[in-house]
Formats: C-alpha cells, sequence, structure tokens
C-alpha cells in the first residue's frame, strides 16, 4: 500500500508539468517541489509550526478559469490540494502532503464608482485596504494587524476593534465568487446561491476557493481618529490581569477595543502582559474616558511595587494598523 501510495506521488512529482499545464493559463506557475529554495517561492505561512507538506508541488494560478482547471484535475487524479491565501492560518495541518494552490496573484483591490463597495481578491492583506479606504473616508471593521488576508479572515467572522460599532467583517460581505469542489464558479450572495452564502460566513474554508469578494462600505467614523492607549504588566499579575479583562465581558462600551498580548523579553528573560485599548474619539469619549474605564476595571491599578507602563496617543486607524505590519 505504501510502495503504491509511494509510485503514485513519484509519478505526480514527475508530470506535474504535463498533468496540469496544458490546462492553465500563459501566466500561471507551476512549480515543482523539487525547485531550489521552494517554501521560498510560495505564500508564506504566519508560522512553520504544524504546517501543510507540499510533496507534490505548487500550483500560482493567474485566472479564475484556472482554478477552476486545477481542482477538476486534481479531483479526477485523486491529487489532494491546499489552497492558500494571504498566509495567516495556525492551523494543524502537519497530516497534510500534496498539491499547494497559491492564490498570490489575487491580490486586486478595485472600488466601485461611487465609493461604496470595494472588491477583493483572494490573497488581498489588510495592509493593502487601510490607506485607500482612510483616503476614501471609508472604513471595514479589519482588524489590527496587517499582514492577514482580509478574505481567509472574513470567512471565519472576522474578528477586530471596530466589531463593537461595524459587527464583524462577514457582516459587511455582499457577494464572493467562489470554486466549488466540482470545479464550478458561483456567485454567492443574499440573492444568490443564498445557503452557499450563508455557510461561508463563518465555515467558508470548507465550501470552496473564494477568488473575490465584495463588501460594502460605511462612512469613515469620526474621521479615522482613535484613542489608542498601551499597558504594561509584569507575569506576575496574570491572575488579576486576565479577572480585570474578564470584567469587560458585559457592559463593555461598544466603541472600546481591547487586544490582550503576551511578550518575552529574551535579554532581561521577563514575560509581560501587553492589553491595548482603542477607542473611537468622539464628543462624549476621551483619553480621561478611556483611562476611567480602565482604572475601574483594575488595568491602571499599581500592580505590587509596579505601576503599569502606559502611553496614550491619538492617531488615524490607518497609521495605527501600517505601524504594526512589520511586527506580524
Amino acid at each position: 500500500m505504501k510502495h503504491a501510495l509511494l509510485q503514485s506521488v513519484l509519478s505526480i512529482q514527475s508530470n506535474l508539468t504535463d498533468l496540469f499545464g496544458p490546462h492553465l493559463s500563459p501566466k500561471a506557475l507551476i512549480i515543482p517541489p523539487t525547485t531550489p529554495e521552494f517554501p521560498a517561492q510560495l505564500q508564506q505561512r504566519w508560522t512553520d509550526y504544524n504546517a501543510p507538506s507540499y510533496i507534490l508541488g505548487a500550483i500560482k494560478p493567474a485566472t479564475e478559469q484556472d482554478v477552476q482547471n486545477i481542482v477538476k484535475i486534481a479531483a479526477a487524479n485523486n491529487v489532494p490540494f491546499f489552497t492558500t491565501g494571504g498566509g495567516h492560518g495556525v492551523s494543524d495541518y502537519h497530516s497534510f502532503d500534496g498539491l499547494s494552490i497559491d492564490l498570490s496573484a489575487f491580490n486586486s483591490v478595485v472600488f466601485s464608482e461611487d465609493g461604496s463597495e470595494i472588491t477583493i481578491g483572494g490573497s488581498t492583506k489588510i495592509h493593502q485596504l487601510v490607506k485607500s479606504l482612510y483616503e476614501g473616508a471609508k472604513e471595514l471593521p479589519l482588524g489590527s494587524c496587517a499582514c492577514v488576508g482580509v478574505i481567509g479572515a472574513t470567512l471565519s467572522g472576522g474578528i477586530g476593534g471596530l466589531q463593537g460599532h461595524r459587527g464583524l467583517l462577514m457582516d459587511s460581505l455582499e457577494s464572493v465568487r467562489v470554486v466549488t469542489a466540482a470545479g464550478n464558479l458561483l456567485i454567492a450572495s443574499r440573492s444568490d446561491n443564498e445557503d452557499l452564502f450563508w455557510a461561508l460566513r463563518g465555515a467558508g474554508s470548507n465550501f470552496g476557493i473564494v477568488t473575490s469578494a465584495t463588501y460594502r462600505l460605511p462612512e469613515l467614523s469620526n474621521g479615522g481618529m482613535y484613542m489608542n492607549a498601551d499597558f504594561l504588566f509584569p507575569a506576575s499579575v496574570n491572575s488579576s490581569f486576565w479577572q480585570a479583562l474578564e470584567s469587560f465581558d458585559h457592559g463593555m462600551p461598544s466603541r472600546l477595543a481591547i487586544t490582550a498580548g503576551v511578550l518575552y523579553n529574551r535579554v532581561a528573560a521577563e514575560v509581560s502582559l501587553i492589553p491595548t485599548c482603542t477607542l473611537m474619539l468622539l464628543d462624549a469619549y476621551n483619553f480621561p474616558h478611556i483611562a476611567y474605564v480602565c482604572r475601574q476595571r483594575h488595568l491602571l491599578r499599581p500592580t505590587g511595587r509596579r505601576r503599569a507602563i502606559s502611553s496614550a496617543l491619538e492617531t488615524p486607524w490607518a497609521r495605527q494598523v501600517q505601524h504594526q505590519h512589520g511586527s506580524c
């Protein structure tokens, strides 16, 4: 059994171009697994921990027809495949051995003529949108990590700092173009293939390869200006730290967002806890308010002999997200 499987793998590896090449557009790229520095040729995963293995090689389609043909040929020849968009996945796929369908070429960003909608490709990342959205006085409830693929995040729900005010990213989704397991290209929306659209909004990675998606764009809130406050706590207060965050579960202002992280200082061999509070600046909300709210939840109170180190600034959301691009 293992010998037969090995022979099948070797056969596909050596005939990858012959099998798929005649059915792809001129700009599509076939990358055999024997290519020098093969992993570097693909969209990089955020972490290589429990990453999939592409022992059959990779294909970078250039058109939707390419994607359709790859899926059909792979299905007809029992070739397992895995599709990558923005590449920020962290799920455990270490047991996968097969073909990579890399959507790197699908990174377009197109606004509608009236600016009320935006259509993006399957691998478009957050950092490609923030500046143009800000300049167009529009916004989306994007996450705060600029290197995340927008569609991948959307299909899993799409959490972000604006969700209390604008909802999840999937709530802004108007339609998608998706290639199904049968290789069919469909449009899914609230009026076309409604059941598929419902499924895609939250569990989309299981229902097809999304090549593009269209979102409705609300007006920019408060001119895009936000108050951002960072606090740093030693790991010794971890119990009270998490209790403080839990206290926000009920009654948290809709325009307040808190992102918590853990930082390890290798030089000092210390672990720190970092909550970041982001607040929309409105007439009724300013830094004294955010400080009051966080203080009420013990986030600004002394931690043993050490007080929380804090910084705060008023900043455009676009600048805040782009500033974090290098960190992810």
